[in-house]
């Protein structure tokens, strides 16, 4: 519809659009009544509801149609039907006195849901597989891998990884651990004056935390995250001392704020645990794994002069600082052993290659009796033992995991690997478990790969985390 008026129309239509740009309502119109002159001020009058009801259709299709929500025709009618006969704008109500077009708009959509409105699913990052080792002569790399980059061929070895490393790191010691979506690596485990660097592993980012504590240099062998902090133990008592050191990483407000900061800084800074180990000094923790409750952690120990003689297992309740005593039996694993909800169970390393799962025992029951275990009947390791020169798992989810390990080329005497020569072959085995109908244990592969890779230091086992 056309606003049709009479004398000083100029004048008037330009203070409506002046108007309408800034988003109030129409100036009144006080054109001079004609022949029929009440029927030509209700025209007036619709003319102008008309008008805004066009302009309200046409912002509502192009607020929507930035959200992605519907294609806008910009050739639509004056009802605010689009071109496309299959998507329709709803008609707005007729405006009324008082009432703006963002008010319009907003009572129009208020019923739509938070998905329809435009909210953006959340980006899950895809995990990776990272990989410490001692391929290069000054120090460690750390690789940041695709696993679905990697082929399947155990045939023939790759000449490296697709990529190259992420991290190089010269240090003679490294020691790095998990706590979060942030690798902490150590690489001075015997000395407290340098700082641990901190690796994120969502922004790639590379920062400085907390030197090591004191009880924990030179004796930093175990760690686990639980109850979102991160709990530093040493495997056994450092000389002259009678107690394992127990130590715990967290986060906690700076107090030296910066100028231009309202809030302060939240750094990272160890403490030691109040309840120490209650283990004795000729005990050394052999395995340890996190209960799914997500803060006991269970830990097992070997006589120290006598590796092969059992002492005990112990747990601690992270969240109310108490230990407990389990009895006189230890997990079947070697190390770290990971829990996997659709077995049930711990699983872990045992022995030369083969997988084990431990049934997870009570953290309060009062029985001292070990938990069923079994060993799979697949050995995974490479099956001429004289070539074995370390191997870690790490668990990947859903009942998937990966063993890596690290053996001397066919071609080559173990003597002659190190340097930095591609003197060895890293083994990338990523498999599932099963039981079958006896209940037996049983492995399922899916990928193994080989790639040759440089080795200085025969004490250095390789270190995988699934982030």
């Amino acid at each position: 519809m056309v606003i049709t008026s009479t004398h000083g129309s100029s004048n008037r239509t330009g203070k409506r659009r002046e108007q309408r740009r800034r988003g109030g309502a129409p100036p009144a119109i006080d054109a001079k009544p004609t022949k029929g002159g009440d029927h030509a001020k209700n025209s007036a009058t619709a003319g102008g509801a008309a008008r805004l009801h066009r302009l309200a259709a046409t912002q509502a299709a192009r607020k929507l149609q930035d959200r992605g929500r519907v294609e806008h025709d910009r050739g639509g009618d004056a009802g605010g039907n689009t071109g496309d006969q299959n998507q329709k704008i709803e008609p707005l109500a007729p405006v009324k006195a008082g009432r703006s077009i963002g008010d319009m708009y907003k009572r129009q959509h208020q019923g739509l849901s938070g998905d329809r409105i435009g909210k953006r699913p959340r980006h899950v990052l895809k995990k990776h597989l990272y990989l410490f080792l001692d391929d290069w002569k000054e120090g460690y790399s750390m690789h940041k891998i695709d696993a679905d980059t990697l082929q399947d061929d155990t045939t023939q070895e790759q000449a490296g990884f697709p990529e190259p490393a992420t991290l190089r790191l010269g240090a003679r010691e490294l020691c790095p651990t998990v706590l979060g979506s942030e690798i902490f690596i150590v690489t001075a485990p015997r000395c407290g004056q340098t700082p641990i660097l901190v690796y994120s592993t969502e922004t790639g980012g590379l920062t400085m935390g907390a030197r090591l504590p004191a009880p924990l240099v030179g004796c930093f062998d175990i760690s686990v995250a639980a109850a979102d902090r991160l709990y530093g133990l040493s495997s056994f008592p450092m000389c002259g001392e009678q107690q394992h050191a127990f130590e715990v990483l967290s986060r906690a407000p700076n107090c030296n704020k910066e100028q231009w900061s309202t809030k302060p800084r939240m750094d990272w800074s160890w403490k030691s645990v109040p309840s120490p180990p209650p283990l004795h000094e000729e005990e050394n923790i052999t395995s340890f794994a996190l209960h799914p409750d997500g803060h006991t952690i269970f830990m097992s120990t070997h006589d120290q002069h006598n590796l092969s003689l059992a002492r005990g297992t112990y747990s601690f309740d992270a969240r109310h600082c108490k230990w407990r005593w389990h009895g006189k039996w230890v997990l079947p694993f070697e190390g770290q052993g990971y829990f996997d909800s659709d077995i049930d169970a711990w699983v872990g390393l045992h022995g030369d290659g083969y997988i084990c799962t431990c049934q997870v025992p009570s953290r309060s029951d009062s029985s001292t009796m070990q938990p069923d275990w079994q060993i799979s009947k697949d050995k995974l390791f490479c099956s001429e033992s004289e070539r074995h020169l370390g191997a870690t798992l790490t668990y990947m989810g859903d009942t998937q995991f990966c063993l890596v390990e690290c053996v001397v080329r066919e071609d080559m005497e173990r003597e002659q690997a190190l340097g930095d020569h591609d003197g060895c072959v890293l083994r990338l085995v990523m498999f599932s478990l099963k039981y079958n109908r006896k209940g037996e244990l049983h492995t399922k592969i899916h990928r193994t790969t080989a790639t040759l890779v440089s080795k200085h230091l025969l004490a250095f086992r390789p270190v995988a985390f699934w982030m």
